[in-house]
């Protein structure tokens, strides 16, 4: 089920309004409600905070899904993704972690590279400066796709700071036939008619997920 969510940022004095998800069957579901719907499981309706923090002279946004007091999570998204490819996981650890999920260079609201340099080891350097501006420390570290990537690579170099690591829909070796998919589906027009257009050009990208 493809589910497209309506977020409205709100800044330091506003608090957070809920976010609203629809699908092509269904609308005005709540992030929470489309939880149930797809059978995650949690305890707590957290409302995460949108953060920003400075590194390599850039601007970074993340989601903070409070619990302070619980060990820290930091989640990666994949290529043309942002931080909210993450909501429904996050709802899940909520009650036993302090999750973070991070907007990359480039991706939600985070700054774009006034360089044009999106290379992996540009990327690593991001994650460390984030990691330092925000504290983390002794954390687990979960990506998806591009992220996991970044994630193990991060991961290698500094095993001393992640507690553990959760690598989804990625490996080590880079597929040709999977490089091409990307190529092909970042070289498609990007603007289209409906919100149904992209859901079947989403679909058509990657039917699995």
């Amino acid at each position: 089920m493809i589910w497209r969510l309506e977020h409205r940022v709100t800044r330091s004095t506003q608090q957070p309004e809920e976010r609203i998800l629809t699908s092509p069957a269904t609308q005005g579901l709540s992030l929470y409600e489309a939880a149930r719907v797809a059978g995650v499981t949690f305890s707590t309706e957290a409302v995460p905070e949108d953060r920003f923090v400075e590194a390599n002279d850039m601007r970074f946004h993340y989601l903070d899904w409070g619990n302070p007091d619980k060990p820290d999570m930091l989640l990666l998204h994949g290529f043309a993704q942002q931080c909210h490819s993450w909501d429904f996981v996050a709802l899940a650890f909520t009650d036993k972690f302090h999750v973070r999920a991070l907007d990359l260079r480039g991706h939600g609201d985070s700054d774009w590279a006034p360089d044009g340099d999106y290379s992996p080891e540009a990327q690593q350097n991001d994650i460390k400066g984030v990691v330092q501006e925000i504290g983390l420390k002794d954390f687990v570290l979960m990506g998806l796709s591009m992220g996991g990537r970044n994630s193990f690579t991060y991961a290698s170099n500094h095993p001393d700071e992640v507690r553990a690591l959760v690598i989804v829909d990625a490996g080590p070796e880079n597929l040709q036939s999977g490089s091409q998919n990307i190529r092909q589906f970042v070289q498609q027009d990007d603007e289209l008619d409906s919100i149904d257009a992209f859901v079947e050009r989403v679909i058509a990208y990657n039917p699995r997920r």
